[in-house]
């Protein structure tokens, strides 16, 4: 059994809701209780069910949620084991009866665990809007050209298919504000790019400049009107923050290249070695390439064997030194950064570009200052693992969901993985996290990083069927361009492909599907904000409900080969698909991949 107090164990959703958590071996516990009180008035104790609410591989997860009008708490755990045999869990580890009596003073209560005291500035407070969101990534050099004709949506210059590394494929900002009523009839609300600063590659994350719209995009005053546009229209506009490593061109980098230890700016970097030609190490890293055939030990040079790099790098990329973030003068011009585009431009958010790779003192610094200036602003960061250092409330909101995202492609892309077993992962990604993380998440398929979800799944019928889990899911969706319309695309470059303006070329049955998703969770609060749990119905299936406030929805999903038929359980026996639009008696009959959305018609209160 397991319990810490201050983590995702027990924490303040808000002030008058802690969240408290026992983990126990899977089918070990039949009951779990939690009696709590006033650390100082612990004779008026209570008690409630910390009910079972999640299970992976080894574990059960029970959770209460406990208020308290003095905002303080002590508690601990009674557990009733299968065998009958009932434990006391406390901070002083597992406790008979006889060692819980005190004589009514605070010493007669230190067995307890305890919330010392529900204090505002430590709750992790996030932006209420995200919870809301449906995010649409754009590649901006993929995008669409704002200059340029589309007559039929096609130009010349506007080609598709697989691209080379380097390309410049001519995307802008102001084909991003052309197209701004195109992803809102999506029914995505908030917009996040990738780099959009000075850089000398298409993907600009490797930083020249941070206060200088890239030429190739347009300009600052292109950028101000498309933050106006977006906000006109109700949306949002995140960009990215490249804060772990910059480019080779950058002015800083540029003088400690040149001048060596003397440099003010030589302690910026990691720099183990001076002199060095980086446009040399650009060409030496291209040649050990082309002869090692690949990315593998291309740290290594193959003719001495040794490591090449005199500087710390993104990987192993001499184009993009890593900064040092604790140097205080390197955060300081990084935080005037990310104060500088939010007072004058007004966005709404940052997304962490290698957060992991960042020390966690500049990331307190940053929120601090984020924060201050723009309180409902989002910080998210890209962590492809667990991320709860992070998530603490003293520096990201949230992460973009990779966890889920590799679940996923398991499950529906991939077919590797039964629904029992993708339970199981889900699960533990939830517990993970306060619930105020899991709700604000950036839910994803496929980004930038990785190949299109499409392109694994190799059929719609498996996107569609993501899609249905991801729009019903705890946590914001989010689209990569084009997977609305059914493009394809493996990995980076060929995920980055143009943008396709051409109808004849879209999948209509896939843009169809996306809006109708899209639309029932904009309609449903309980979709956006409920609660969530699973519901076992067959082994074939993977099925859920979400529920607040009396709306309950049952979401299936057949993993089934053959068409599946299913009797429903209560509240749902004669309800209504709100995909289809077809009513639905007794029972079901799901076809592979299909999703269905039920609405509990009795107007039930939740269970």
């Amino acid at each position: 059994m397991y319990h810490r107090p201050k983590s995702n164990y027990c924490y303040a959703y808000r002030q008058d809701d802690i969240r408290v958590m026992l983990r126990t071996a899977r089918g070990d516990a039949k009951l779990v209780e939690v009696l709590y009180g006033d650390t100082y008035a612990w004779h008026r104790s209570e008690s409630t069910t910390a009910g079972l609410q999640f299970s992976d591989a080894m574990f059960d997860y029970h959770i209460a949620s406990i208020s308290h009008p003095s905002n303080r708490l002590s508690y601990f755990f009674r557990v009733h084991g299968s065998d009958g045999e009932i434990l006391n869990v406390c901070e002083d580890g597992i406790l008979p009866d006889a060692e819980l009596s005190g004589n009514g003073s605070t010493n007669g209560i230190l067995f307890t665990y305890t919330y010392p005291y529900v204090s505002e500035a430590d709750i992790h407070r996030v932006p209420e809007w995200v919870k809301d969101g449906v995010f649409y990534q754009i590649f901006p050099d993929s995008y669409r050209n704002g200059n340029l004709d589309y007559t039929n949506g096609r130009h010349s210059l506007w080609e598709h298919g697989p691209l080379e590394r380097n390309s410049i494929k001519g995307g802008n900002l102001r084909g991003i504000l052309d197209k701004l009523g195109y992803i809102q009839d999506l029914g995505a609300d908030c917009i996040y790019m990738t780099p959009i600063f000075k850089a000398a590659s298409n993907h600009k994350y490797d930083t020249a400049d941070y206060y200088e719209i890239d030429a190739a995009f347009g300009t600052k005053e292109d950028f101000r009107a498309l933050v106006d546009a977006a906000h006109d229209r109700g949306m949002k506009i995140i960009l990215d923050a490249v804060f772990n490593h910059c480019g080779r061109d950058f002015a800083p980098f540029r003088d400690a290249e040149q001048v060596g230890p003397d440099s003010r700016y030589y302690d910026w970097f990691y720099i183990n070695r001076h002199p060095f030609d980086s446009a040399e190490l650009v060409r030496k890293e291209k040649q050990i390439l082309q002869t090692r055939g690949g990315w593998t030990d291309i740290d290594i040079d193959p003719e001495t064997g040794e490591a090449w790099l005199p500087y710390r790098t993104f990987g192993f990329t001499p184009q993009m030194p890593k900064l040092n973030t604790s140097n205080p003068e390197v955060a300081a011009y990084f935080l005037d950064v990310a104060e500088y585009w939010i007072r004058e431009f007004d966005i709404d958010g940052w997304r962490l570009d290698v957060a992991n790779e960042v020390d966690h003192a500049f990331w307190r610094a940053f929120r601090k200052r984020v924060k201050s200036i723009k309180p409902d602003c989002y910080i998210v960061g890209e962590v492809w693992r667990k991320a709860e250092p992070w998530l603490q409330g003293d520096q990201m909101d949230s992460m973009m969901n990779y966890q889920l995202m590799l679940a996923c492609v398991e499950l529906f892309a991939r077919r590797r993985i039964s629904p029992a077993r993708f339970r199981e992962r889900v699960s533990d990604l939830l517990v993970h996290n306060s619930w105020q993380v899991n709700e604000t998440m950036m839910n994803l398929l496929e980004s930038h990083d990785t190949e299109r979800f499409l392109n694994i799944a190799g059929s719609k019928e498996r996107l569609l069927a993501a899609f249905g889990f991801i729009f019903a899911f705890v946590g914001a969706p989010y689209l990569y361009y084009g997977s609305e319309i059914g493009m394809n695309g493996g990995m980076d470059p060929d995920n980055r492909r143009h943008m396709i303006w051409d109808r004849e070329q879209w999948d209509l049955g896939i843009l169809q599907q996306v809006k109708t998703l899209i639309s029932i969770r904009k309609e449903s609060a309980a979709l956006r904000r409920g609660g969530f749990r699973w519901v076992e119905i067959d082994e074939q299936l993977l099925s859920f409900e979400r529920f607040l406030d009396g709306e309950r929805i049952l979401v299936l999903i057949s993993l089934a080969e053959e068409d599946l038929t299913v009797s429903l359980p209560a509240g749902y026996c004669s309800s209504r698909d709100m995909l289809s639009g077809k009513d639905i008696k007794g029972e079901l009959t799901l076809r592979c991949d299909q999703t269905v959305y039920l609405r509990d018609q009795t107007g039930g209160e939740e269970k």
